[in-house]
């Protein structure tokens, strides 16, 4: 398939394009951020210190991520969502982009903020484990979105209520179900392969879940 979108079709509808656009921006601003940083308060390049930096650099990419996904999906209207996601659309695996693994790594790492000596008392590190995890959530329910998106666009994957077509909005909102609930609520879920990306969004949801609470139990009583 050719890297270029298909006229009429924005070019950060690719998910791929959106990845690496935000990374673009993520690299410099967590750059010029630790820069700034070490200049206020001078401090030594260590396991800790880099560990940080790459909280920094998560956060202002998914921030970037984001802010880029809901500014090109949000404002269409059904017709216009399914053809740009098909349009753009790529093979995957079960997870439905990249941005899934690498929120489960960002979650994952910060675990490093439990075991790290003097990460789990710094008011700063905590601060940011917190930002990370609720940002790695964040992208994962809005990478969910997109997916369902252009699971339904493919085949009518899901029956949602009321007569109206479906929307970027109705998708995120099974997302955040999902994540939330374990659970589509008043969403029929049709196709296997739907549910098959319903049932990997729960377990993940669950994992998120358990870690948040364990996390949040370890910063607040440590």
């Amino acid at each position: 398939m050719s890297s270029q979108p298909p006229p009429g079709v924005p070019a950060l509808a690719s998910d791929r394009r959106r990845s690496l656009t935000a990374l673009a921006v993520a690299l410099p601003s967590g750059a010029v951020t630790f820069t700034a940083y070490i200049l206020v308060n001078p401090v030594r390049l260590t396991v800790n210190t880099a560990t940080l930096t790459a909280f920094i650099f998560w956060i202002a990419y998914a921030a970037v991520w984001l802010t880029l996904t809901h500014r090109v999906f949000a404002p269409a209207d059904s017709s216009t969502l399914r053809a740009w996601l098909q349009a753009s659309a790529t093979r995957t695996g079960r997870l439905p982009t990249v941005n899934i693994q690498a929120s489960l790594l960002a979650t994952a790492a910060v675990a490093l903020d439990l075991f790290l000596p003097g990460l789990v008392t710094s008011n700063l590190a905590n601060g940011l484990t917190v930002v990370v995890v609720l940002s790695a959530w964040l992208v994962t329910v809005s990478t969910y979105a997109v997916h369902y998106a252009r699971l339904d666009g493919a085949g009518d994957a899901f029956e949602l209520p009321g007569p109206a077509s479906a929307v970027f909005t109705d998708y995120y909102y099974l997302a955040a179900q999902i994540a939330t609930t374990f659970s589509s609520s008043d969403i029929n879920v049709l196709t296997a392969r739907a549910r098959a990306a319903v049932t990997g969004q729960a377990f993940i949801g669950f994992a998120f879940s358990t870690f948040i609470i364990a996390l949040l139990i370890a910063i607040l009583f440590p």
